[in-house]
């Protein structure tokens, strides 16, 4: 049966040190947010950027 983690906390607590951990016990698909939004935008989302994260949230789920 598939299953899905989410993860979620503050900044710099191990969030994707751990997801890495479970993608490699799992042989699971990692698709974070973090990501995405590097690779579509780099670093020049400038002041859309919270307006775009919505919507790579809406694109991942």
């Amino acid at each position: 049966m598939a299953k899905v983690f989410l993860i979620c906390g503050k900044i710099c607590c191990g969030k994707s040190t751990y997801a890495k951990r479970l993608q490699a016990e799992n042989n699971a698909v990692l698709l974070s947010v973090d990501e995405i939004m590097l690779a579509v935008f780099g670093l020049y989302a400038g002041e859309k950027h919270d307006e775009y994260t919505e919507l790579c949230w809406f694109m991942i789920l």
